[in-house]
């Protein structure tokens, strides 16, 4: 069983799977067509969200938002020859270095 949803040039298909010890969850993250990322959660027991995939379909989001960040820091870090970013220099990073993909990611995820 899978489900596919979709917000701008990105889309989730998120899937149901099932072994003889567990079961859960696997999302991947396309953009344009093309494979971004790939999220599992594997349950042991009852799952408690407010619709089928919530919990994968966050934490994948996340994880590709965090991704944007780490770059960002770090190509802020080397161009402003800066050994440690404060709260200020990481918001700088992220305005300078992530572009509308990251807001559109980021907007997703707050709707969730």
């Amino acid at each position: 069983m899978s489900q596919i949803f979709t917000h701008k040039d990105y889309t989730i298909v998120a899937e149901t799977y099932s072994t003889s010890q567990s079961w859960g969850h696997k999302a991947t993250l396309y953009h344009n067509g093309y494979s971004v990322h790939t999220a599992k959660i594997r349950y042991y027991n009852r799952t408690w969200e407010s619709y089928q995939y919530q919990s994968v379909i966050r934490n994948l989001l996340a994880d590709e938002i965090h991704e944007y960040q780490v770059s960002a820091y770090a190509l802020y870090k080397d161009t402003h020859n800066i050994k440690r970013l404060n709260d200020t220099h990481k918001q700088k990073a992220i305005d300078e270095f992530c572009g509308e993909n990251y807001k559109t990611l980021k907007e997703w995820y707050e709707k969730l």
